[in-house]
């Protein structure tokens, strides 16, 4: 199995040789802006990250040749792996914070997040993030999210496996075995504010424990969570992670039911999974890869048919990406026409994504509650794989807003002006 993983994560990364940034190198006397994406590309979350970058590089292409660029700019990408290392991170980041036109991040992972998050605002840099854990993203800061607070990720999840619980006949409450990763990622559906609302909706935790991102035994982990008598198995799982925990509850008949966040609502998951990857649960804010008829999902298709892309490299990372493209595109179509390239700074960018309130409508892809306290999307869905595909199992459904009090509140703007950067 880890030799497969390999070979798909070698595949991905040749698929950014064959099909390079659109702008990535920029003619001479182009006027253009750089969008900066950070991310582990080659190391364990390379799986997610290659595919995010794949999404960024297709929608710079679509918005530069199909609409011609961004207020009479071309869109560059700039980007570097940093292996999953705090500390590779650090010099990338050191190497870009001094350049003039280092004003707009795209970022994957928790860790990165709640490291750099003060830093990001020292140098009022906009970070569109899909590492939404809850010092990661708050105190309301630079960092805006791409996906719903991994708090609110397990409530929309708990909030559907407690109305479907046959409560008479079962005589009992779900029982929930949490599975999931030892760092800041997978820790986040063990805070105190998710082990709360399993209380508040009557789920009994049965079980705790740490996994891998890649399971070889994945009999005993799976064994031990029945012992205890779980129902379900919850956990801040990517969907390499899935592949084998589905399939051996198939092979040893246990029955356990899977939820996880949207890293694990990815498209190879049913594809490698198979049948053992059915009723797999997941909550997402994006639309869906099976929801052919939606325009947005048939633009998207066009454009990744044209660009070459598979199956497997349409990831719901690869939304994320999109997501980061079209977040900037919509900000700088805002504010281009009033303040002029000359006014385009990292701080006026960010004031004005905290006007976009609740539920901004980002070209049909999601939903972001963008506000001065506010900084991720609160709409979602739980998604299932049914037939061999990710459907939709609930409407979009608001989630409740787990953040810890201490973490609430607007943000609190410097009295200092911007650094002038004068990048335009």
């Amino acid at each position: 199995m880890k030799k497969i993983l390999l070979v798909l994560v070698a595949l991905m990364v040749i698929s950014l040789v064959v099909f390079p940034a659109s702008g990535s190198k920029p003619a001479a006397k182009e006027k253009t802006f750089t969008i900066y994406f950070w991310a582990d590309m080659s190391r364990i979350y390379g799986f997610v990250n290659v595919p995010r970058l794949l999404g960024i590089q297709d929608t710079v292409y679509w918005i530069n040749k199909y609409k011609g660029g961004i207020q009479g700019r071309k869109f560059r990408v700039e980007w570097a792996d940093h292996t999953n290392d705090l500390a590779v991170g650090a010099t990338i980041y050191e190497r870009w914070r001094p350049r003039k036109n280092f004003m707009f991040m795209a970022v994957c992972g928790s860790q990165e997040n709640e490291a750099f998050h003060d830093r990001y605002a020292e140098d009022e840099v906009v970070v569109s993030s899909c590492g939404a854990s809850e010092t990661g993203i708050y105190p309301a800061g630079y960092p805006f999210a791409t996906i719903p607070m991994y708090s609110d990720q397990f409530a929309n999840f708990a909030d559907v496996i407690t109305d479907r619980w046959d409560w008479k006949g079962k005589g009992r409450p779900p029982h929930l075995a949490f599975m999931t990763y030892d760092n800041a990622f997978g820790r986040a559906c063990l805070q105190p504010l998710v082990l709360e609302y399993a209380k508040k909706k009557r789920i009994k935790i049965v079980d705790t424990q740490f996994i891998p991102v890649i399971v070889v035994d994945a009999a005993t982990p799976l064994t031990r969570a029945k012992k205890a008598g779980a129902d379900y198995v919850y956990g801040q799982m990517a969907w390499m992670t899935l592949i084998p925990l589905v399939k051996a509850n198939d092979k040893l008949g246990y029955g356990l039911k899977f939820g996880t966040n949207n890293f694990g609502v990815d498209e190879p998951l049913p594809l490698l999974g198979g049948k053992a990857a059915e009723g797999v649960l997941g909550t997402t804010p994006y639309k869906l890869w099976s929801e052919t008829d939606d325009p947005f999902i048939q633009e998207m298709t066009k454009i990744a048919k044209e660009r070459g892309r598979r199956r497997k490299d349409l990831l719901n990372a690869y939304f994320l990406g999109v997501a980061n493209v079209l977040t900037i595109s919509d900000l700088l179509n805002q504010l281009v026409p009033k303040v002029g390239w000359e006014g385009i700074n990292g701080r006026v960018l960010r004031r004005q994504l905290e006007t976009w309130g609740k539920d901004y409508d980002l070209h049909g892809l999601v939903r972001f509650d963008y506000t001065p306290q506010y900084r991720s999307p609160m709409t979602a869905r739980l998604a299932e794989i049914k037939g061999g595909q990710w459907v939709p199992a609930t409407p979009w459904r608001r989630m409740p807003g787990l953040i810890k009090a201490d973490l609430k509140g607007d943000y609190k703007e410097p009295s200092t002006p911007p650094k002038p950067k004068k990048a335009y």
